[in-house]
């Protein structure tokens, strides 16, 4: 059987070992193996989006060394991507709604180039005017990176695929390509668990929310099994633990894999005095995710909801809800919204200028401490964010907006309409959501991840080895010893 591997991100070590390690276990599973290559054709690679003429030349590097000193036995088809210039489509997006909505031969790639430029600016609010070449440019690409996946396809007879992420404009066109066809394709990503891989299979994005609940679901049904219940919670533990602080994730502990996840809780700091001030009030926390981290991306956008964006949300609460005397609703914006530019900033730095006396904004700059805030209130409303499933293991009712992998957890409730928001914040209700299914949250977060390094050796988190070679090309190491060095 002929499948195809997509290296698109050999820059980025850890997801190209996730490449390596698949191509060498179907190769032992005695299929002929392409492993195919970018050179340098790829637009909105997230790994080098500015283009930078050094890093394509250390990931061409990378890959040289790759085919040739690791993947080196003659039963691997090693493959480049070659895109047919010669296509042209003329475009004439006017709006991020339109662009979101553009598809062609059924591969949805606007959305897809919509989520790869909200990557690149950190604004999910960008003016389609201004970035209309770049729109354009990386609309033409994904077209001609389907049509090469197509070709190649059906001139190689390849009856499976392999795609790294699959929510930009770089990887998800092949998999569309794959949908076309009829064959199996497969999505990976790193997983939770040290040593694991997430592979999904025949779905659109690794990011998958209804895989993401059956999996969850599985291990609320390992919870009520008496065998597996007390090492399941121990690893819940540890890992709500990590999140608020009490324990840090060094990467030798190897409580935590996932490359996406940030401990911002280790720099947070009890502010007494805000507590002082409001003593006397009741306080209504209010948690966001990072929208734009996952802006476009299907099962978590929600531009078709009640609640478009949580800034949606936000304003409804200052602007057309009318909150009862002596409660304050404090709005703490998620740290990693310090790094939003463009009209996201704008629209964040507005709703906070124009907030009444009885909302206060804590901007994601803040160290404020989450925990401190949610032991502190009465009740959580969270948008987008897990913290809504941490409120409910510190034992407050929580609502949810919006849409998550965890959605269906029975750890709050959850809001279907305005009303549904504005009746929580008014209800004397304290039921608290359900404990196991929090938990679960925690058990899936540290060890998801159907498949595992079996051939390549993590002698460090990071570090991987072949036969007792390094996966990482020289100038791959080099560039990141002068990083570290710049760093100090």
């Amino acid at each position: 059987m002929n499948i195809a591997i997509f290296s698109e991100v050999p820059l980025w070590i850890s997801h190209h070992a996730e490449a390596i390690e698949l191509a060498i276990q179907n190769i032992k599973k005695s299929k002929k193996v392409h492993f195919i290559s970018c050179k340098s054709n790829l637009l909105g690679c997230p790994a080098n989006p500015k283009k930078n003429l050094l890093l394509c030349a250390a990931c061409r590097a990378q890959t040289y060394y790759t085919n040739n000193k690791i993947l080196k036995d003659k039963k691997y088809i090693k493959a480049y991507i070659d895109l047919d210039s010669s296509v042209k489509i003329n475009f004439n997006i006017s709006s991020i709604e339109e662009l979101q909505n553009y598809k062609y031969e059924d591969a949805p790639i606007g959305n897809m180039v919509y989520s790869t430029i909200v990557t690149e600016l950190n604004d999910s609010f960008f003016d389609t005017n201004i970035h209309k070449k770049r729109i354009n440019d990386l609309i033409l690409n994904a077209i001609r990176i389907y049509k090469f996946t197509l070709g190649y396809i059906k001139d190689n007879n390849i009856k499976e695929i392999y795609i790294w992420n699959g929510r930009r404009s770089c990887d998800g066109p092949s998999i569309y390509a794959a949908k076309k066809l009829n064959i199996d394709h497969f999505t990976f990503i790193s997983g939770g668990g040290y040593n694991k891989i997430l592979v999904r299979k025949n779905v659109g994005t690794v990011h998958d929310v209804p895989s993401a609940i059956k999996e969850l679901d599985k291990i609320k049904y390992n919870l009520k099994d008496p065998t597996k219940r007390e090492s399941l919670i121990d690893r819940g533990n540890k890992f709500f633990s990590v999140a608020s602080g009490k324990k840090e994730n060094k990467s030798e502990n190897k409580e935590i894999n996932y490359l996406g996840y940030y401990q911002f809780s280790r720099n947070y700091k009890v502010d007494t005095e805000f507590f002082q001030k409001h003593k006397n009030k009741k306080i209504i926390a209010v948690f966001t995710g990072t929208y734009s981290e996952f802006a476009g991306v299907p099962g978590y956008d929600t531009s078709k909801d009640f609640c478009k964006t949580f800034y949606d949300g936000i304003e409804f609460l200052q602007d057309d809800l009318t909150i009862p005397s002596g409660v304050i609703l404090v709005v703490r914006w998620h740290p990693n919204s310090r790094h939003i530019n463009g009209g996201e900033k704008e629209r964040l730095n507005k709703i906070i200028k124009n907030a009444p006396n009885n909302v206060v904004h804590i901007r994601p700059e803040s160290d404020f401490s989450s925990y401190s805030l949610i032991d502190k209130c009465q009740k959580v409303i969270g948008f987008g964010s897990s913290i809504s499933i941490e409120s409910c293991l510190r034992g407050k009712p929580v609502l949810f907006v919006g849409r998550n992998m965890f959605q269906d957890l029975k750890c709050f409730e959850t809001a279907k309409s305005h009303n549904d928001i504005k009746n929580f914040i008014l209800s004397d209700s304290n039921e608290i959501g359900n404990y196991d299914d929090a938990l679960a949250w925690g058990v899936y977060f540290s060890s998801f991840g159907n498949n595992s390094f079996k051939n390549l050796d993590q002698i460090e988190p990071k570090e991987f080895y072949y036969e007792n070679k390094s996966i990482r090309a020289p100038i791959i190491s080099l560039l990141r010893n002068i990083k570290r060095l710049t760093d100090l």
